[in-house]
């Protein structure tokens, strides 16, 4: 996943820290930050970060007083958080004025004693590059692309930062799986069920098992093995990690056995899918009273 952030500014002086001999320019965002999708963890979106007014600050405590907004689109979502409902908003909005003066040369003038400069590392699988327009002290217009060091390292922290402010935008799972190809294809003998003291090696599929009769449901799906037992699969959410679900499983026999699980599905590299049963459980997928 690669971050660019292409930002132009308007805002106080004492707020935005020159970079070498260029300082801000007027314009109408703060910064806006465009995040390439991992087809795993994220859609890809752009975030703009601008003040609540375009005014100068006429002094530090009204710029650090300032609202301010910030807008994420994605594939025709837009959701919109200010300053004061997320806090982290306005902490990386000073942070990008705090930013460490960065020397401004060209390369080929360098010279062997000079310190060796950080390029762009790789932080959490992704880069991230910014690029703004500024003024030099003598009026010249530059544009400016800064990989690596505080740049990148702003990037990072402000888009992991507003995630505590808004839900991450996940893709959605698999267009072509739904939950009877999740419960039909199942290991079951990959986590604790009804299934554990009959499991014969090579016999982990429901339909190994006998469940073939399909039994629709409004949240999910069932399988029941006729007079005898049922399984049902409802999808509560998909992650990255793999899919959450509410896994039952009910004796049809006259028993009392009646459980309820949640679970995580993930490939199983045979063309199905194992479990692992969840530490704490789903809120909606809560275990029966004197479930063990």
């Amino acid at each position: 996943m690669i971050i660019k952030i292409c930002t132009s500014f308007v805002i106080a002086a004492t707020a935005i820290a020159a970079v070498g001999s260029v300082r801000a320019q007027a314009s109408d965002a703060l910064a806006t930050i465009a995040v390439t999708g991992d087809p795993y963890y994220t859609l890809p979106h752009e975030i703009v970060i601008e003040p609540d007014t375009q005014q100068i600050g006429r002094t530090q405590q009204e710029v650090e007083g300032r609202t301010w907004r910030a807008v994420r689109s994605s594939e025709g979502r837009v959701d919109s958080i200010t300053s004061d409902q997320c806090p982290a908003l306005r902490n990386a909005a000073l942070a990008f004025g705090s930013i460490a003066r960065q020397a401004l040369r060209a390369p080929s003038l360098a010279v062997a004693s000079d310190p060796i400069p950080m390029g762009p590392t790789m932080k959490d699988g992704f880069s991230s590059a910014v690029t703004f327009t500024a003024l030099q002290r003598d009026g010249a217009r530059v544009e400016l692309t800064a990989k690596g060091g505080a740049y990148t390292r702003w990037g990072h922290e402000t888009v992991a930062a507003l995630l505590e402010c808004w839900a991450p935008l996940i893709p959605p799972p698999p267009a072509d799986l739904t939950p009877l190809q999740l419960l039909s294809g199942l290991d079951l003998n990959s986590f604790r069920n009804s299934i554990g003291p009959s499991r014969t090696d090579g016999l982990k599929r429901p339909s190994n098992l006998g469940f073939g009769r399909v039994v629709n449901r409004d949240d999910g799906v069932a399988l029941e093995r006729p007079g005898d037992w049922i399984i049902g699969l409802r999808i509560i959410r998909w992650t990255p990690e793999g899919f959450i679900v509410c896994f039952a499983d009910t004796a049809l026999n006259g028993g009392s056995y009646n459980a309820r699980s949640s679970l995580r599905l993930t490939n199983d590299g045979l063309g199905g899918f194992k479990a692992e049963e969840m530490l704490s459980p789903d809120p909606t997928c809560l275990p029966s009273p004197g479930q063990g």
